[in-house]
């Protein structure tokens, strides 16, 4: 029993000094990998993210021209690319579905407006009705991503231009048959928009081969362009190398209130108020006066009495 416990003794203690040098071993390494660790620094991947998610972000919807669907796709990821780089955001953009869309051609993304029809006063009549139904539609598409930034290419730009005006925006309103909830949620997302970009407006698509439609059937069909509105919102307007009408533009910038520029983008000015978080939105608690101009005391107001004796 004695020489036994006593020949134990011996390999305990050997059992313990080599978990000892394991122990240590194992903490040299641990220590030997946070120095090189903290020597390295954190990875270059960190610091991009934490500079990404600094850019503000705001949202964005795109009305896109009259072209194939892989065109607008195109064409909407570019300008996207590029407002971002020139402004310093980053920009969620939405692409809106055009309401008509033609039947001999599934790849076509859809158009805005097309007034085709042999008579002159007929087309005038068509253009009008075209451009009362897209306002409604687009502030209803609008209203579902409630963007900061509203941009417009072709046939896009020209119902960017439209909303500019706020007494034809208000008589598309009053034109459709909107019902006053409606109204009153699309004014809410209007109160949201701050920055308008019109690029290449077009009425109709044209080249060197076709001729283009003018201003003046645009101005024949809104004689309200004239008239004298405010003009809450930024707006700017762009005309790229390959724009065939740079006339039109160039009078409906004037209708608006902003020059066109050849390939030049507005500075950060553009986008001052859009950067700021949306407005507050609230109206009055009575729901009988919700939408009711408070001159003539009419319903289903957007925003502005239509009438030009109604200063309201």
């Amino acid at each position: 029993m004695t020489g036994s416990a006593a020949g134990g003794k011996p390999k305990q203690s050997l059992k313990i000094a080599a978990d000892k040098g394991v122990a240590e071993i194992h903490e040299r390494r641990v220590d030997s990998v946070m120095a090189m660790m903290a020597s390295v620094g954190p990875p270059e991947e960190t610091s991009n993210l934490s500079a990404r998610v600094d850019k503000p972000q705001r949202k964005a919807i795109l009305l896109g021209p009259f072209a194939l669907e892989v065109e607008v796709t195109r064409r909407a990821r570019a300008w996207q690319t590029r407002l971002e780089e020139h402004l310093g955001v980053e920009i969620q953009m939405q692409i809106a579905t055009p309401p008509y869309e033609m039947d001999n051609d599934v790849e076509c993304k859809g158009y805005w407006v097309r007034p085709v029809h042999a008579k002159h006063d007929e087309k005038l009549k068509v253009l009008r009705k075209q451009i009362y139904a897209r306002l409604v539609e687009f502030l209803t598409q609008a209203e579902r991503c409630r963007p900061r930034l509203c941009v417009g290419l072709g046939q896009g730009g020209l119902i960017i231009a439209m909303s500019t005006f706020p007494v034809i925006l208000e008589k598309s309103y009053r034109a459709r048959a909107v019902t006053q909830s409606q109204t009153r949620t699309c004014r809410e997302a209007w109160s949201g928009v701050a920055a308008l970009l019109v690029i290449d407006p077009v009425i109709l698509p044209a080249n060197n081969n076709t001729k283009a439609a003018t201003f003046q059937i645009l101005s024949d069909a809104r004689p309200e362009m004239d008239w004298a509105q405010p003009r809450g919102n930024r707006r700017a307007m762009v005309m790229q190398h390959r724009y065939f009408m740079p006339q039109f533009a160039e009078e409906l910038g004037a209708a608006m209130g902003r020059a066109p520029e050849r390939e030049i983008l507005s500075d950060e000015s553009f986008l001052s108020e859009a950067l700021r978080p949306p407005p507050l939105h609230f109206e009055c608690e009575d729901k009988s006066l919700a939408g009711v101009c408070c001159v003539r005391y009419k319903k289903r107001m957007l925003g502005r009495c239509p009438s030009p004796d109604a200063n309201c």
